[in-house]
């Protein structure tokens, strides 16, 4: 009788995650003695604490805004133009991400 597949590989990553040490899962005992004394926070750790608000965090905010925005109007698009817009639209990611990693391969 063969097993399929799909339930090999749930047996096999059910054997790994069964199998992967299990350090650090035991309630570690501590007594009142060696307590931890909460730290007095400086203050170059307090600033790290808040949110940037430099340029930088700005832009990403709004590119996460645009990039799914533009991804709807792309693929809306890519939909009208029949195969050739999901080719274009392919091919265009592609050669995106060519000529980003030459760019990168050569800076």
């Amino acid at each position: 009788m063969e097993i399929p597949r799909a339930m090999r590989l749930l047996l096999c990553s059910l054997v790994v995650a069964c199998a992967q040490n299990l350090k650090g899962s035991e309630v570690a005992k501590t007594d009142a003695a060696t307590e931890a004394v909460p730290e007095q926070i400086s203050l170059s750790e307090h600033s790290k604490l808040h949110p940037p608000t430099s340029g930088q965090a700005i832009v990403a905010f709004g590119l996460i805004l645009l990039i799914p925005v533009a991804g709807l109007v792309i693929m809306k698009r890519g939909k009208d133009g029949g195969w050739e817009g999901a080719f274009g639209m392919i091919c265009c990611l592609i050669t995106g991400l060519w000529v980003y990693t030459a760019v990168l391969a050569f800076m």
